[in-house]
């Protein structure tokens, strides 16, 4: 009787250790796929219908988590405006949201996207220095035992 209590405990602790491996394993994927990506700018004015336009060519390089991953891209709200109907419905890529009184525009990134699409920026107010963009990109990681984490990059500018 001892001995079948031993060894069902010893395949529940086998089974948990087996459990937390798989999702330090997740995680650590996660991690360095994230760490590995870049994303690219392209900055252009342009003028529509007599209106000053900033559009924005990204590029997110590298491969993504296969998990929810998310690129904000922050603007400065003083300068530009995101103009909405810029964003179109990119394969793969998809408008979430605006949060932080439109500073920040969320976009949700599929696995099988390939990373690119354009935005377009009112510019209220003309000035002579670039306004601030940057962005970074945010994945979840789902885990099985430990607590579900978010993945954040670094910070990617557009230098204008």
């Amino acid at each position: 009787m001892i001995k079948k209590i031993l060894s069902i405990s010893t395949i529940i602790f086998l089974l948990l250790i087996l459990l937390i491996g798989s999702d330090i394993y997740r995680y650590k994927t996660a991690a360095s796929k994230m760490s590995k990506i870049n994303v690219a700018f392209l900055v252009s004015n342009t003028t529509v219908e007599n209106r000053e336009m900033l559009k924005l060519d990204i590029s997110v390089i590298g491969e993504l988590p296969t998990n929810n991953t998310e690129i904000i891209i922050f603007t400065d709200n003083r300068f530009l405006e995101l103009h909405p109907e810029s964003y179109r419905q990119n394969t793969g890529v998809t408008f979430v949201e605006m949060r932080a009184f439109g500073t920040d525009a969320v976009f949700h990134l599929s696995p099988d996207s390939d990373g690119r699409f354009s935005i377009a920026y009112d510019q209220k107010h003309p000035t002579s220095f670039p306004p601030l963009i940057y962005s970074y990109l945010v994945s979840d990681v789902t885990n099985l035992v430990l607590s579900n984490r978010k993945i954040h990059s670094r910070i990617f500018t557009a230098n204008q």
